[in-house]
């Protein structure tokens, strides 16, 4: 399956996995790669079941889980002939205490991005262990162009932080991905030589790594979906529950990723 948008052609050709993972946020990135991969099967009549992958951030309540869920509604909904696995959730802990980062991995600075983004690794690995499969999807994209991006300013008028790392079009689309448990019960990406310790290969599938939101609107409005299932997605990345309504709406303005959400979509649909 190829699909063409200004800045690239998106192109999904496996044709005889058994299992392929999607990491699902609820958001409208990997929604779009959810639905795609729907269609690829569906369009092929394969035989590939699709396992999901969410974890919930923390001090977000269940905002990634819940709108996850949404998403896989509507997919079945739209797709009933596409066999979908048991939806694997996880939740990163709230508290510091109850974190698991170990203390030598590159992300571990303590604060409750890292601990999410060790409990997807985590997820990802022993999700692989239970149910092995060859690729999984991703829906990270491109950052906005910095003269956009530059432009992401709060109610207060202070810029916004976005992502720590610089997501750009020179990132690859296809990664190989070992990982290994060592003997202290931490996972690790990488590859060990000790046979005793549980490990396994998969490939990553970043599917937007070369396009940003503009793009990704593209996509929603390709497929007729910008009315029938971005409303299901939530993008916002604000930590303060009276903003959000509970992690239940976008804040709009005050956090970066309303920002890029808004600027790919542009004003016929704000968030």
């Amino acid at each position: 399956m190829i699909t063409s948008t200004s800045q690239g052609d998106i192109l999904i050709d496996f044709d005889n996995e058994e299992v392929v993972g999607i990491k699902l946020s609820g958001g409208m990135d990997s929604a779009i790669v959810f639905y795609m991969v729907c269609k690829h099967i569906q369009e092929n009549n394969l035989q590939t079941a699709i396992l999901l992958m969410t974890v919930d951030k923390p001090g977000h309540g269940s905002s990634n889980s819940d709108f996850a869920k949404k998403v896989l509604y509507w997919m079945k909904q739209n797709f009933p002939t596409v066999k979908i696995l048991s939806h694997q959730l996880d939740k990163a802990p709230d508290t510091a205490e109850d974190w698991a980062t170990a203390p030598n991995m590159d992300w571990a600075r303590r604060e409750p991005v890292d601990e999410w983004i060790y409990h997807q690794e985590k997820q990802i690995y022993e999700t692989h262990q239970h149910t092995p499969f060859n690729i999984y999807f991703t829906g990270i994209t491109n950052n906005p162009p910095e003269e956009v991006y530059s432009q992401f300013y709060n109610s207060k008028e202070e810029l916004l932080e976005g992502p720590d790392d610089i997501r750009s079009s020179s990132h690859p689309i296809t990664i190989e991905h070992p990982y290994f448990l060592d003997t202290d019960g931490y996972w690790h990406l990488g590859r060990t030589n000790n046979p005793e310790v549980k490990q396994g290969e998969m490939i990553c599938i970043n599917l937007l790594a070369h396009v940003d939101k503009i793009a990704v609107a593209e996509l929603y409005d390709k497929f007729n979906l910008r009315q029938r299932l971005l409303p299901n997605t939530r993008s916002c990345e604000n930590d303060d529950p009276v903003l959000t309504n509970n992690f239940t709406t976008h804040c709009n303005t005050e956090c970066w990723w309303c920002h890029e959400r808004h600027w790919g979509l542009g004003n016929q649909n704000k968030y």
